[in-house]
């Protein structure tokens, strides 16, 4: 006869587990406080004997006993998650459960790792109270300490306690925990991330001489005064009052000054409130407020002390400050406030969710570094210790509960669990046990009921609850879709177009985007656009990019993997992979101009010739004091004038004019001829700063300077005249020891040659492809399926050649379309062998349709060429040095850069198209002995990679891609915005790139290597 399980009965939630409480650091004296390092902290991570079972029921009997023989089982660290060590199934989904959708029962065949260890109790810590405690465990569990039943807790990202002080022994103890990956919790747990199951988080053991349960800590700032109101509480269960005791409050400031010391009087009223010990309150002057910008931080220190001696220290850092809402506005101490956030998973491509505080710290200072300034906890509450950090060094937190149903969406009733009452409790309990533990650090701002499940009753009670509790705090969530009970009204994904009708239209409640700029893959593109809109409109309080980390595992053979790749079905392949940081931690392009969209001062020309620019600080609370500015003229290789001003005096919201060291009429003169200058401006940071290093440079800005110097030279004669030969399909102009070769069937330049040594394999040919990017994901099938953009076909109409003096020009009229379309553009190149033997190329482009089957956009307008693949050297005039396209451009500024083929390529988990640069001039390929120079009569865009556009598109990862016998160089007439449409806005407006007429001009020389940048600034009559 079956029994019923507790992980599938909603009335059971726990068994003895503690109510949630505030986190806090507990010492035995002020020396340890000092030295950080507590003896009334005992941890329990390590290596554990660990037994995986299909399902609970499976369990050896007796399995919890004490004397159980478990020295067969196999060993499993912890923290860690058991798929990610061997054990189980590796599954990734975004919205599937993996179970039937029948709440609340979960599959019998239920996933299980029984963990036992032994552990010491010293005489001494036996004779305290003890408290067991889980940071995290997926999903449910039970717990035995020497054989005697502990309790039960779910709710995977939650602390867990439990009193064990009846129960353990001086001496050796041993601990049992059995962990079930399904329970009815898990139906709450539908986040888009891999299913990982196991204690994933620290286990602790703390002693207590006297036992403190909750120390609440509320912490006003009054902007108008600059004062700062402080409530501390105390909560003590009345059973464990001990007389004779004395508690001291101690309050320093970040200095380590003391402000307050003073013993605390017991005034509780058991009658009243049962285990409250003392509530106690003071009033400071001219406090220094706590923001992300200037997270000034204190600190309390209760201390516990019987006839003068120290028993017992607690202690935690806090900060000044206050959220306030006030019409349309999201006001922090009273001045309102942009999020330039990220959401943040925990997640390692090694250990899945097990995070050391040295991966978050590094996190972190990657973040700040990138000049983010918040953080939303996507999608449960963090362990304890990285709220500390975001206190300490200064980041705006949007706490959020572990909750998210999001499968229920295809049910067609989203609203099932939230309207339904037999949930009410795990509802409530969820958001109370986030609060209860996190609402003493500065740094949450909001509350965050969770995430993409729904909306119903269930949400408004928890909200209630949670406002009884903490009314110090705004809450969120995103869908509350009018912002019924929300204090703010949040989106996700919103188009460009909806969001400035939001600018335009709605003031009743701030308005952020909770999730934005979908960071799949290559991309995202579009978000100037965005957060020029933030600052244009008050309601915009900005948003959060989703997300910050590539969720790839570890893999030898494949580099990182993903969903699919396990045999996991149904799953959601590389979606996974969308954060703007890549699993190795190297750092994309997308969070390099996500730093250059949000760095917080920017500057414009006032008069260049005047050299007078002028600056905006864009910080909220933060004049520019703390940084110098660096400034440079330069052709892009060299500088004419560079200087520093490192006093810096503009208010945070203003603007001011600075004037630079430089004389105009001193420039004009050492300019040099055919070459364009610009003013490089970077603002660095004086002096280490937190996570922030002396010198760090917070962002940088180019203006082009209004001079231009045109000087043409007359091209040199070859000693001999060209000479033309036909042999069949193939025509032949050889013009010194240059040679020409053209295809007279297909109508194209088939290779060019110098002193017989073929440089250029295959000529200039139209293509409009490009390997799909993430976030063409929902154009691929039309690109590949219906109009077969990679399947065209150049057909020659007519080609014919004609000398003109030391000259030659070959006509070639060509029709290019692709596979079964009544679309494509009508063809003329023009080549013109000049006298010099350089190659002029004229093509221009009639665009023809018939029919209404027509692409809207189209990938690309360009040349693309077949190098031999010792021109592996790489010089450019153009954007850089970084990739970048024509919605992502703002971290990359003008310049004449050097790199080999490699660095040209962008590394993608999942290949795609990749290494463009916008703005080239002209580039170079340069071999052992010469180069292959290419200049344009305009600017575009380049690719340049030993893998061709095939090759991106065939391979699923990095390492599978077949390279090329050659170099493949894509000269973009222009090139499709990237967008974010992974999940996300299309291309804006003025970047996408619409079937059309078009025209290039390029001319192709041979040169001596070394002479690159020389030969690429010369204009000819």
């Amino acid at each position: 006869m079956k029994k019923d399980k507790k992980w599938q009965d909603l009335t059971i939630l726990s068994e003895n587990r503690l109510a949630a409480r505030t986190e806090f650091r507990t010492y035995r004296n002020r020396a340890e406080l000092a030295a950080e390092r507590s003896s009334l902290v005992q941890s329990l991570n390590g290596e554990w004997n660990f037994l995986f079972l299909a399902a609970p029921e499976y369990s050896p009997a007796d399995f919890w006993q004490k004397d159980f023989d478990d020295s067969a089982w196999d060993r499993l660290t912890v923290p860690s998650t058991w798929q990610t060590k061997g054990y189980g199934k590796m599954h990734y989904t975004d919205v599937h459960y993996l179970f039937p959708i029948c709440p609340p029962y979960v599959p019998n065949d239920n996933p299980t790792g029984i963990y036992r260890r032994i552990f010491t109790v010293s005489e001494e810590r036996q004779q305290q109270r003890c408290i067991l405690k889980f940071h995290g465990v997926d999903s449910a569990f039970e717990i035995w300490v020497n054989g005697n039943y502990v309790g039960y807790s779910q709710g995977a990202r939650y602390i867990s306690e439990f009193n064990v002080s009846s129960v353990i022994t001086a001496g050796e103890n041993q601990i049992t925990v059995r962990v079930m990956q399904w329970s009815d919790g898990s139906y709450l747990e539908d986040q888009d991330m891999w299913w990982l199951s196991g204690i994933f988080r620290e286990v602790e053991l703390l002693y207590y001489p006297n036992y403190v349960e909750s120390v609440v800590v509320c912490s006003d700032y009054i902007p108008e005064s600059g004062k700062g109101i402080l409530s501390i509480q105390g909560f003590q269960p009345i059973t464990e009052r001990m007389p004779g005791f004395d508690w001291i409050i101690a309050i320093s400031d970040q200095n380590g000054n003391m402000l307050v010391e003073e013993k605390i009087d017991i005034t509780a009223e058991p009658e009243k409130e049962p285990d409250l010990l003392f509530s106690w309150q003071v009033e400071l002057t001219e406090v220094k407020a706590w923001t992300a910008e200037t997270p000034n931080l204190y600190q309390w220190t209760l201390v516990l002390q019987q006839n003068g001696q120290e028993l017992q220290v607690l202690s935690e850092k806090f900060g000044f400050r206050r959220i306030a809402v006030s019409g349309c506005r999201l006001l922090l101490n009273g001045q309102p406030i942009q999020f330039h956030g990220v959401n943040y998973h925990d997640y390692d491509p090694h250990n899945g969710r097990v995070l050391t505080e040295e991966i978050m710290r590094a996190d972190l200072k990657l973040m700040k570094e990138h000049n983010i300034n918040a953080i939303r906890c996507a999608h449960y509450p963090k362990t304890d210790i990285f709220y500390r950090l975001c206190d300490e060094y200064g980041f705006y937190v949007i706490d959020e509960a572990d909750l998210e149903c999001h499968g229920f969406e295809l049910t067609g009733d989203y609203n099932w669990l939230p309207d339904d009452p037999a949930w009410e409790k795990a509802f409530v309990e969820r958001g109370l046990r986030m609060v209860m533990a996190h609402r003493n650090h500065p740094s949450i701002l909001m509350w965050s009921l969770g995430n993409e499940s729904g909306f119903g009753n269930n949400f408004k009670v928890m909200a209630t609850a949670i406002r009884q509790v903490d009314r110090s705090r705004l809450i969120h969530y995103e869908g509350d879709m009018e912002a019924e009970i929300a204090d703010v009204y949040s989106t996700m994904y919103t188009r460009y177009d909806k969001l400035i009708q939001i600018g335009l239209n709605y003031s009743e409640k701030p308005h952020i985007l909770c999730e934005y700029a979908h960071a799949m893959g290559n991309g995202p593109g579009g978000l100037l656009e965005y957060e020029r809109a933030f600052q244009q409109f008050e309601v915009l309080h900005g948003g959060f990019v989703w997300e910050w980390y590539d969720h790839g595992i570890a893999c030898a053979e494949k580099g990182y993997r993903y969903g699919g790749e396990f045999g996991d079905s149904p799953n959601n392949g590389n979606f996974c992979i969308d954060g703007l940081l890549k699993p190795n931690r190297e750092v994309s392009s997308g969070l390099r101009e996500y730093k250059a969209v949000i760095q917080p001062v920017k500057c414009r020309a006032r008069d260049l010739t005047k050299a007078l620019i002028t600056i905006q600080n864009s910080y909220d609370f933060l004049d520019l004091s703390h940084l110098y500015l660096s400034w440079e003229i330069t052709d892009g290789q060299k500088a004419l004038a560079e200087g520093q001003i490192r006093e810096l005096d503009c208010p945070a919201g203003m603007e001011t004019t600075l004037q630079l060291n430089y004389e105009w009429s001193e420039i004009c003169q050492q300019a040099q001829a055919n070459t364009e200058y610009y003013l490089n401006l970077e603002w660095r940071q004086k002096e280490s700063q937190g996570l922030i290093g002396q010198d760090h440079s917070i962002g940088r800005q180019q203006i082009k300077l209004p001079y231009y110097r045109k000087k043409t030279e007359v091209r040199s004669s070859l000693e001999n005249q060209p000479v033309i030969t036909e042999d069949g399909t193939y025509l032949r102009v050889t013009a010194g020891e240059r040679s020409y070769t053209f295809d007279t069937l297909h109508g194209r330049l088939s290779e060019i040659t110098e002193k017989g040594k073929r440089i250029v394999k295959a000529g200039p040919q139209l293509t409009v492809d490009r390997a799909v990017i993430d976030n063409d994901m929902y154009k691929k099938a039309d690109y590949y399926e219906k109009f077969f953009l990679h399947q065209s076909f150049e057909d020659c109409r007519d080609l014919s050649w004609e000398k003109l003096g030391d000259q030659v020009r070959v006509t070639i009229d060509n029709y290019f379309s692709c596979l079964n379309q009544s679309f494509g553009f009508a063809l003329k190149y023009e080549y013109l062998i000049l006298q010099d033997g350089a190659l002029s190329l004229n093509l221009k482009a009639k665009y023809q349709a018939r029919g209404s089957q027509v692409p809207e956009l189209l990938p690309r307008l360009g040349l693309e060429m077949l190098l031999s693949p010792e021109y592996s050297e790489v010089t450019w005039q153009g954007k850089g040095f970084f990739e970048n396209y024509p919605d992502s451009a703002q971290s990359s500024i003008y310049g004449v850069y050097q790199a080999a083929v490699e660095e040209m390529d962008e590394f993608y988990v999942y290949p795609q198209e990749n290494g463009h640069r916008e703005g080239v001039r002209w580039l170079a390929l340069a071999g052992k002995e010469n180069s292959l120079l290419v200049r344009m009569a305009e600017e575009m865009g380049i690719n340049v990679s030993y893998y061709g556009t095939k090759a991106l598109a065939k391979a699923k990862h990095w390492n599978e891609l077949e390279k090329t016998d050659g170099i493949w160089l894509t000269v973009d007439y222009r090139h499709l915005g990237l967008g974010s449409n992974s999940c996300g806005e299309e291309q804006l407006v003025p970047y996408r790139l619409k079937p059309q007429d078009f025209e290039m001009q390029l001319e192709l020389r041979i040169i001596p290597k070394g002479e690159e940048i020389v030969e690429g600034r010369k204009e000819y009559a």
